[in-house]
């Protein structure tokens, strides 16, 4: 991208550099996501190209700047596809967020080593603080508080549509954009919502806060991040059962980055499912959340080695009240147990036919059965128990 002077790609390029540099945080991606998605900028950018003839727009190629809904369609075609998964805006901020964390990561285990080996105990648990503190973000009015809301439920209802409409449509691949796409939202949405911290208007001389109190504020942010991130989750891994994984032939490079980035989106589940479900089995969302994680773990296989390496790191923030370790810990050795029982059909299954023309549930929970029929939930029903027969069942 350093020598494409297009302007499909200056945009990119800039915020790139820029975040390279340390100089944009995730509200600018944010902004930049939405006003990429803007319905009115789309439909403009519709009636001024009216008029392009069809050798035109098979001419078109595949850019960095291309919507999400654009990249998935361009992305049937071979080459194109081969294009954006390297090029298309997603895979390229994700790529850069990836590789700073890994280097913060690494810096701040090289200077804790180096205090340990100084025995110098108490300033390595301030480092371990400050290296991973977040900056204070300042609100200054209740126009601001409502602007992050928005812009974040508006993101989020974006993605969540195109989603729905690629889970209904087979000739639809999951490839690098859809998941790097995953990736890149959900980090925006968790870090707004739950790691940053926020400077809220205070009023010195009545001693007491404008808008928000610090918990007020807290709750709104977790209430919405709750429900955006279980629409996000559920859709997403409806399209990663129903849709077929891209094929990468010949190409080790890029099948490298596919097989990091499925497994980025495993790993990351866990951590988006007990944010929202704080590991409680009494949520009512726990049950979908567990089918949802499952269904794209069965269909990406296991989490890497570094996987409780990088929960101790996440750990170290000063947001241990949202994040600990542990409690990740327990969840991803509950799932795994409930994992291990799928073969088995102990209280849980895999609905799966070698027919691809007949309808798939995926990986299902036992609700109840009786002498004729097994009930079940699936990620495809919409709080709807299903049922099978009892010799369908024993065909499974």
């Amino acid at each position: 991208y350093n020598t494409d002077p297009s302007k499909e790609n200056r945009a990119v390029r800039s915020i790139r550099s820029a975040l390279e540099m340390g100089q944009i945080n995730e509200y600018k991606l944010l902004g930049y996501l939405n006003e990429l998605n803007d319905i009115k900028s789309k439909t403009k950018k519709t009636v001024q190209s009216a008029a392009v003839t069809e050798t035109d727009k098979k001419k078109e190629e595949a850019h960095s700047e291309m919507t999400f809904e654009q990249a998935m369609a361009m992305s049937k075609n071979k080459r194109q596809g081969l294009q954006l998964s390297t090029k298309h805006n997603a895979v390229q901020f994700w790529q850069t967020i990836t590789s700073l964390l890994k280097e913060r990561r690494e810096m701040s285990s090289e200077d804790l080593n180096d205090e340990e080996e100084d025995a110098n105990v108490s300033k390595s648990n301030e480092r371990k603080t400050s290296d991973l503190d977040d900056d204070l973000f300042e609100i200054k009015n209740d126009k601001e508080f409502k602007s992050i809301l928005k812009k974040t439920e508006q993101m989020t209802d974006y993605f969540v549509r195109i989603l729905n409409r690629i889970s209904k449509d087979k000739s639809y691949e999951i490839n690098e954009v859809l998941l790097c796409q995953f990736l890149l939202i959900t980090h925006i949405i968790t870090v707004i919502h739950q790691f940053n911290s926020y400077d809220l208007p205070y009023d010195e001389k009545k001693k007491e806060y404008k808008v928000y109190t610090p918990q007020m504020w807290s709750k709104i942010l977790n209430d919405q991040y709750i429900t955006m991130m279980k629409k996000i989750i559920i859709n997403f891994s409806r399209v990663v059962l129903s849709n077929s994984l891209v094929k990468i032939e010949d190409d080790d490079y890029r099948l490298k980055n596919f097989e990091t980035y499925k497994q980025e989106v495993v790993s990351n589940m866990i951590i988006y499912h007990y944010l929202v479900n704080r590991n409680t089995s009494q949520n009512p969302l726990s049950e979908i959340l567990d089918l949802s994680f499952l269904n794209v773990r069965d269909k990406f296989d296991l989490l890497n080695e570094g996987f409780e390496e990088r929960m101790e790191t996440l750990s170290k923030s000063k947001t241990t009240d949202l994040f600990n370790v542990s409690g990740v810990l327990r969840l991803k050795y509950r799932l795994d147990e409930l994992h291990a029982k799928i073969k088995i059909k102990e209280g849980i299954f895999h609905h799966k036919y070698e027919d691809p023309s007949k309808l798939t549930y995926g990986i299902c929970l036992v609700k109840k059965e009786d002498d004729k029929k097994i009930y079940f939930k699936s990620i495809l029903d919409h709080e709807v128990i299903s049922h099978i027969t009892k010799k369908e069942w024993n065909n499974l």
